[in-house]
């Protein structure tokens, strides 16, 4: 079985609430692992519990869309046991990042591609709702676009309900 580089050598790209996100190679592939992050103040089996189900959703969530046509990650390895999704490292920026980037307060305009990209979000959220996916964590902090121009990529679904039913209630 293929497997990461040791934890010593990963790098650290980002720490949330949720997750600690780090860089490697995985097989030879740049890669990202999300690793979640135990919550002392929960009783241990119910941190175990809920950190394996949010787990499973994600992986399932990125599935769903990817089978509805919305980019995502590939996603190389489940690991249970550890709480860790291994998957593809993404080259891009976050879109929130992109999009004040592209802002000149000057002129108070956007860059061109600004509209585009802007569109292909919009494209991607239209597909994910039209597979009954909601998101549950949609902000611009989720997003990459990748370096070629106007690909956006879904990266995290830290709070997935794959079923809008249960949304409506």
């Amino acid at each position: 079985m293929a497997t990461a580089a040791k934890k010593s050598s990963w790098e650290v790209l980002s720490q949330g609430a949720e997750a600690i996100v780090y860089a490697t190679d995985f097989a030879g592939r740049p890669c990202v692992i999300k690793e979640r992050v135990v919550k002392t103040y929960r009783l241990r089996q119910l941190d175990k519990k809920l950190s394996h189900r949010r787990l499973v959703q994600e992986a399932r969530c990125n599935f769903k869309c990817r089978k509805a046509g919305v980019d995502t990650p590939c996603i190389f390895l489940i690991d249970e046991a550890k709480g860790r999704l291994y998957m593809e490292r993404i080259q891009g920026m976050s879109a929130k990042q992109y999009l004040y980037d592209s802002y000149n307060a000057t002129t108070q305009q956007y860059a061109t591609d600004a509209l585009a990209v802007c569109y292909q979000i919009g494209v991607a959220i239209a597909r994910m709702h039209d597979a009954d996916i909601v998101h549950g964590d949609l902000t611009t902090s989720n997003l990459m676009k990748k370096d070629s121009l106007s690909t956006i990529v879904h990266t995290t679904f830290s709070h997935p309900s794959d079923d809008k039913a249960l949304r409506r209630r």
